[in-house]
């Protein structure tokens, strides 16, 4: 009787359902002239000026007037392309060893520590300078060992999951809105 009686209850409401895109969103905003735009963004540009990220990062946070000011100073739509980081299977195209000490600090700075390709230079890096980027590299190796032994060879070298693979960006600007997305080369 309950089910019956929710089920009239949801059929008697009004289907007809509004919502707001993006761009209504941003027409909303309030148009912000360019007096005084480039002072005020020198405010932001000191050394000892507390970085973005742990403005961002606090509750009270509110984004400074210069930047909306400089968000919309825009005056003609632009297109950015942006092409950011590298696969490791590419990486002896762009003359990087998976071996050479010089190459790890690249390696690891793309967030890639347990690579098949790299896991045995992140140990060695690891060891002879005393830092150790990742918990248990022992862990990786003996999973693809593993991988080896069932398959024949690896099936998955990207068991963690944290590496910065090469990514293409697209991002179209304008002085009222900014879309982005990640796309094929």
């Amino acid at each position: 009787m309950k089910q019956c009686f929710a089920c009239l209850l949801m059929l008697s409401l009004p289907l007809e359902v509004e919502a707001e895109d993006g761009y209504d969103v941003w027409l909303r905003y309030r148009q912000i002239g360019e007096e005084g735009m480039l002072e005020a963004y020198r405010q932001f540009n000191e050394p000892d000026s507390p970085g973005a990220v742990s403005l961002a990062a606090t509750s009270g946070y509110r984004c400074p007037t210069v930047i909306q000011r400089i968000a919309g100073a825009l005056e003609e739509p632009m297109l950015a392309k942006e092409r950011r980081s590298i696969n490791i299977a590419d990486a002896p195209k762009y003359g990087l060893l998976f071996e050479r000490i010089e190459d790890g600090h690249l390696y690891w700075s793309i967030q890639d520590y347990v690579h098949p390709s790299i896991i045995d230079l992140s140990t060695r890096m690891s060891e002879e300078f005393g830092v150790r980027q990742f918990e248990d590299y022992g862990k990786y190796a003996a999973q693809y060992e593993k991988q080896i032994e069932e398959y024949g060879r690896i099936v998955n070298p990207d068991l963690c999951h944290k590496a910065l693979t090469e990514v293409h960006i697209h991002t179209y600007r304008t002085a009222d809105y900014l879309l982005s997305c990640r796309c094929s080369r």
